[in-house]
């Protein structure tokens, strides 16, 4: 989380020092200013889903919270596998966290790192120190969005300096200037972070971008690869459409989309269905009630999946 609050810092100080400082007279034109002002929006839109995203708690499975429609017997054939250390994945399976010694709803998974069942869990991200749940889902999203435009953006600037540089030769000072001489140095190190920042931020950005399609979160996709290998033809229930797929967590409205605003009100243990768009409390998110497969426990499985992200 620090390192991320000092890589803004040095990236803000240095478009300052190396590209507008040295070309005062071009970002006071028109064009020039108009830029500043979208790149302080993107820098803003930053900061605040960055701020939100860290200190928004991703959402807890109540304690002793048990699921409305399931029998006794479902109850306790959840206790017993959890205590086999394996998990059964059926259709409207109930499963059971022995670590918090509840039931979890759909959709919720055991954090090794923050110790409890995360309700639409992601991954724990070391980024946030936070894990990335059903109540930070969208600021998080938000967050490496504008991260990955700020970036190419400064990226970009700092290209067409060096481009200014070489061309005209002037702009940073001469080498035995003092302040010449740390632009360029302070220049070149924050481009060369940038490159690799930048890939990695815009990958990060696209596969998140990607699972939102199809709302299915880092967690679920990976058990649902799992189980597909199982049966080719099934469907993953809780795709119910781009846009209700990207409504249910940016928000209604295009404008909610592109601003951390609160996300859509709902209590993260129930979600509609491609079925019937009503919400269901079926724990699986597979159409395939005849599969019964056996995976490795909620925790064992969780932090292998934590580490891969």
């Amino acid at each position: 989380m620090y390192s991320v609050c000092a890589f803004i810092a040095v990236s803000y100080a240095a478009l300052w020092l190396c590209d507008v400082w040295p070309h005062a007279d071009y970002w006071l034109t028109y064009t020039g200013t108009a830029k500043l002002v979208i790149l302080h929006w993107v820098v803003c839109m930053l900061v605040v889903s960055f701020y939100l995203a860290v200190n928004t708690p991703p959402g807890f499975v109540p304690r002793g919270w048990v699921p409305p429609t399931a029998t006794q017997k479902q109850l306790d054939a959840a206790k017993e596998e959890a205590r086999k250390g394996k998990r059964f994945i059926v259709a409207s399976a109930v499963r059971y966290c022995l670590t918090c010694g509840t039931y979890k709803p759909p959709r919720a998974y055991h954090c090794s790192n923050c110790s409890a069942c995360v309700l639409r869990l992601d991954h724990h991200c070391q980024w946030i120190n936070n894990c990335v749940g059903y109540a930070n889902y969208k600021y998080f999203l938000l967050f490496i969005f504008y991260a990955a435009i700020g970036c190419a953006w400064l990226f970009c600037m700092h290209i067409a300096a060096f481009y200014t540089l070489i061309v005209h030769g002037n702009g940073f000072g001469t080498p035995t200037d003092a302040v010449g001489f740390l632009r360029i140095i302070l220049h070149i190190v924050d481009t060369v972070i940038l490159i690799a920042i930048t890939i990695g931020l815009v990958s990060l950005c696209v596969w998140q971008m990607s699972i939102l399609f199809e709302n299915v979160t880092t967690v679920e996709h990976r058990e649902k690869n799992y189980l597909k290998k199982e049966n080719k033809d099934a469907v993953w229930k809780y795709d119910i459409g781009k846009m209700e797929n990207i409504s249910s967590v940016m928000g209604h409205s295009y404008i909610e989309w592109f601003v951390p605003t609160p996300p859509p009100k709902g209590t993260g243990m129930e979600y509609k269905t491609r079925d019937t768009h009503e919400p269901t409390l079926a724990s699986d998110g597979l159409k395939c009630s005849h599969i019964k497969i056996e995976i490795d426990s909620d925790d064992d499985y969780d932090s292998q999946v934590q580490k891969t992200v």
